[in-house]
């Protein structure tokens, strides 16, 4: 991801129309945003539910990628 669309990272989790996906293996929930440079292209923010730190449960970004737009159709991914 370029820092532009890092920078966008805390807007693109808060807008409710962001689509979004579920990972039904992962059992994670992943926030998808188009690539304004390249149209072939698709940013995905993931997010693990409940993920176990020392003591605490939080929920966390574990990755950030960019990935042709055809992987959004995947099997295993849910629209929520």
């Amino acid at each position: 991801m370029r820092i532009d669309e890092i920078k966008q990272i805390l807007q693109i989790l808060a807008d409710n129309n962001t689509f979004k996906t579920i990972d039904t293996k992962k059992k994670n929930i992943i926030f998808w945003f188009n690539d304004e440079k390249d149209k072939t292209k698709i940013n995905k923010i993931v997010l693990q539910l409940n993920y176990k730190l020392k003591t605490k449960t939080k929920n966390i970004v574990i990755t950030l990628g960019k990935v042709s737009k055809e992987n959004i159709n995947e099997a295993n991914y849910i629209k929520i």
